[in-house]
């Protein structure tokens, strides 16, 4: 399915499943948990493939979370689908948790819209000094590991979905077979920088150390 409804209605059905109150209340429970398990799994599936554009702005933790909420609601139906009500039971809970962690993280999200529309002009210079700050920050980071560079290097993460928070508004991953660091910002997800393993290596890790 392709997103076509604002953040803040994404998942404001998932109580009824997407259903009208008439058809909702047609199911037994046991097709009420399929219909809801569903409707999360589907728009939380869309969501995890998002891809950050200027007209789709959503942080990286919640196209991540995203995914974990996919994952849960689609095994919750599979463990319906094979009778084993245990897995099933657990994996709606957790669905249930994850989806609620979600709600939370998109409602400040679009609280958050509105501080970026009113501070845009400020907003530019901070985006400036992150730019120009995360690369010393990391190598400070790395430097105070107390290891060789080649495995400070490898303990930056390689993947994307889980890239490590360097502060509450920079994150970091290793992209290109984990020769380039690149950096992102945790609110809008988009990419701050970037830096290779030997240009990080000379300009930022060893005056570090």
């Amino acid at each position: 399915m392709k997103i076509s409804v604002t953040v803040s209605e994404l998942f404001k059905q998932s109580h009824s499943g997407g259903l009208d109150l008439d058809e909702w209340l047609t199911l037994d429970e046991a097709g009420q948990l399929k219909q809801r398990l569903s409707y999360i799994a589907d728009r939380a599936g869309a969501l995890g493939q998002t891809i950050y554009t200027a007209d789709f702005k959503m942080p990286a933790n919640v196209i991540r979370d995203a995914r974990f909420l996919n994952q849960m609601a689609s095994g919750a139906l599979v463990g319906l689908d094979n009778g084993d009500m245990f897995t099933a039971a657990r994996l709606a809970l957790d669905t249930g948790l994850q989806l609620e962690r979600i709600n939370k993280l998109l409602f400040v999200f679009d609280r958050l819209q509105i501080v970026i529309t009113q501070r845009k002009g400020s907003q530019k210079g901070g985006q400036a000094k992150k730019r120009s700050e995360w690369a010393t920050d990391l190598a400070q980071h790395l430097a105070g590991l107390g290891v060789s560079f080649p495995k400070a290097w490898a303990w930056i993460p390689e993947d994307e979905n889980l890239p490590f928070a360097l502060n509450e508004d920079v994150a970091v991953y290793r992209s290109e077979e984990g020769q380039r660091v690149v950096a992102i910002d945790e609110v809008t997800g988009g990419e701050i920088g970037s830096q290779s393993r030997s240009n990080f290596l000379k300009r930022y890790f060893s005056p570090a150390k």
